[in-house]
């Protein structure tokens, strides 16, 4: 990265000084770049009688932003016409930092096709290496493997990785959830030795939404019936948010991919049940337990958490708001940075962690409550980085499933926020239910909530509740290894029934 973007980047606010198409070219590129939650508000020479926004930040005039003449970087985002009447506004009321802004978009698009074409081969890597299994005690098996190999989304791609891990198959055909199905994939199906469907919350009818299932692989019943090697779905979730209802499509599909597969293992309890009263009775019993192979991190790359770190990180997601947060987003989420300051003041420090680039969203009410943090955005990080950073906290207080189930893997301790049944469900699954708040039950006493289950598990009750910890963690090891005997059964039966056929 060159000076201009390096020096923006040392800034903890950005004001855009322009609100027309450069100030919102600026905008693009900070977002490109990870830094649009600095951006604290667009600005403009007139005087404002009526707020507003421009993508979501609001405008104010420049003489109403004195407290971030000293602190804050303002870039002039006009073109040569107006340029040096901003620079001399600039320079009467004293800004001290002030830079054109078309150094910043000039130098990061310069720069941006080269990252991106390095970033696409490093992705492009690290899928070739995800196919292979080098490991001398791997299984001589080859798998295509229905998943979220890489994506914007650090959970699941630590997730694909560790199911992977866990399996230990020999060799991986990876196929993308959201590629098309056509006869081609399934031609490629049909030559491996098995299909793994998985994991991850995959039951949900608006991530890639389609009238072919009903659910993320859209996949038609007439093409389940032309796979012909054993369907596996391994550690996938009912994630349907609250209000959202099954559709008949969603519910024939669901019927008719159960009935076809050899083995299917939910990463909840909360899921199974849901998934069971869906399904006709006769395939009920098919539906078993399957815990996400990310708590199962500790034991499948043999890494520990370091203890009492005095580092605490959050994590806030911000898809679909309005059925996370109804009318109480506000309060919820100042609630939260409320608790993030007193644990400060507690001598800890606050790292807040991004598996999205949507999570960056909550930092606004960081500033607000005065917080001093460090932040992580993992969003593009390879699961080894994302491991790496969660073996170094105490803490995570997080809402995002894999903000919990990855430190619960690594043995930290978690405070789950919840506004999704999936983060209840799974502290019920490991009897932990004493460290989950919902969120949209008693909003305006959510920081004293978090302060007291801390208390608890920090200080209180802290070696108790690592041990605990270890409990659960090998309770879910042993249940994933049964599980994993039985597909190899079944698929010794597969094999074994297909060298009959050919003789």
């Amino acid at each position: 990265m060159n000076k201009y973007v390096s020096q923006v980047e040392g800034f903890r606010d950005i004001i855009i000084y322009g609100e027309g198409k450069i100030g919102k070219q600026t905008f693009q590129i900070l977002k490109e770049l990870g830094l649009e939650h600095k951006v604290r508000y667009f600005a403009k020479s007139e005087k404002i009688f009526e707020s507003y926004l421009i993508q979501g930040i609001q405008v104010k005039s420049i003489y109403d932003l004195k407290e971030y003449y000293t602190s804050a970087i303002f870039l002039l985002a006009v073109g040569d016409k107006y340029i040096s009447e901003l620079k001399k506004i600039a320079k009467d009321l004293k800004i001290k930092h002030k830079m054109d802004a078309r150094k910043v978009y000039a130098e990061s698009y310069q720069k941006s096709d080269l990252w991106l074409m390095a970033r696409k081969r490093r992705i492009a890597y690290y899928k070739w290496k995800e196919c292979q299994n080098h490991n001398q005690d791997s299984i001589n098996i080859c798998a295509s493997h229905i998943t979220y190999c890489f994506v914007s989304n650090a959970g699941d791609t630590v997730l694909s990785q560790c199911v992977r891990r866990f399996l230990g198959f020999r060799k991986w055909n990876i196929m993308d959830v959201s590629q098309k199905v056509d006869q081609n994939l399934i031609e490629e199906i049909n030559k491996s030795d098995i299909l793994l469907i998985g994991g991850g919350g995959l039951f949900l009818p608006d991530t890639n939404e389609n009238s072919i299932s009903g659910w993320q692989w859209a996949i038609s019943k007439e093409q389940i019936d032309q796979i012909k090697v054993p369907i596996v779905i391994f550690s996938v979730g009912y994630n349907y948010f609250r209000g959202q209802t099954n559709s008949e499509l969603f519910t024939s599909s669901l019927n008719h991919i159960v009935r076809k597969a050899a083995f299917v293992g939910l990463r909840n309890k909360g899921s199974v049940e849901v998934i069971r009263e869906l399904v006709d009775d006769s395939l009920k019993d098919k539906i078993l337990y399957q815990p996400c192979t990310t708590t199962l991190i500790s034991k499948i790359y043999g890494v520990y958490s370091k203890r009492n770190t005095k580092v605490v990180a959050f994590n806030i997601a911000f898809d679909r708001e309005e059925r996370r947060y109804g009318d109480n987003k506000e309060v919820i989420l100042s609630q939260v940075a409320m608790a993030a300051g007193l644990i400060e003041e507690k001598g800890y420090e606050i790292v807040y962690v991004a598996h999205s680039d949507g999570d960056l969203r909550f930092l606004p009410y960081l500033n607000k409550a005065g917080v001093n943090y460090k932040v992580k955005n993992l969003t593009q990080s390879f699961p080894g980085e994302v491991i790496r950073f969660y073996k170094q906290i105490e803490v995570v207080i997080g809402m995002r499933g894999h903000a919990q189930m990855i430190p619960f893997g690594v043995g930290v301790k978690i405070i789950s926020l919840g506004t999704h049944d999936k983060m209840r469900w799974f502290l019920q699954d490991i009897s932990m239910e004493e460290c989950y708040i919902n969120l949209n039950e008693e909003c305006d006493k959510i920081s004293n909530r978090i302060m007291k289950i801390f208390s608890d598990i920090v200080i209180k009750y802290a070696e108790e509740m690592d041990m605990k910890l270890r409990n659960e963690q090998e309770r879910l090891w042993e249940i994933s290894c049964k599980n994993k005997k039985e597909i190899l059964h079944l698929l010794d039966e597969y094999k074994n029934i297909e060298t009959k056929r050919d003789n």
